[in-house]
C-alpha cells in the first residue's frame, strides 16, 4: 500500500514538472527522494539489503549484519588405505649351462 501511495506521489510530481514548469529543482529533488524510498522498500522486500530476508538473499554477499552462517557439516573420516601387497619374491638367476670343451687334437 505504501508503494502505491509513493508511486502516486511520484507520478503527481512528474506531472507537475511537465505542466507547471516552475520549481523544477525542488520538484526534481522530491521526485528523486520518492523514487529512492520506493527502491529501498523494494530492495528490502526482496532481501537485497543487509539484515533482510527475501528471495534474493542467497545471491548477495554475506555481511556482518546478517545472522551467522550454519557450520559446515563434519567431513566423513577418511577410509583406511588398503594394505599394500607384498613385493614379489625375486626369481633366482638361471644357471648358465657349462661351456662345451673343444675337442682335443690327436
Amino acid at each position: 500500500m505504501l508503494l502505491l501511495v509513493l508511486f502516486l506521489l511520484l507520478f503527481a510530481t512528474l506531472v507537475l514538472m511537465v505542466v507547471r514548469r516552475r520549481y523544477i529543482g525542488r520538484l526534481t529533488s522530491l521526485a528523486t527522494l520518492l523514487a529512492v524510498a520506493m527502491l529501498m522498500i523494494w530492495m528490502q522486500d526482496n532481501g537485497l539489503l543487509p539484515g533482510t530476508q527475501g528471495r534474493f538473499s542467497d545471491s548477495r554477499p554475506h555481511t556482518s549484519l546478517d545472522p551467522p552462517l550454519p557450520a559446515p557439516p563434519m567431513p566423513a573420516p577418511p577410509m583406511p588405505a588398503p594394505p599394500m601387497p607384498a613385493p614379489p619374491m625375486p626369481t633366482p638367476p638361471m644357471p648358465t649351462p657349462p661351456m662345451p670343451t673343444p675337442p682335443r687334437a690327436p
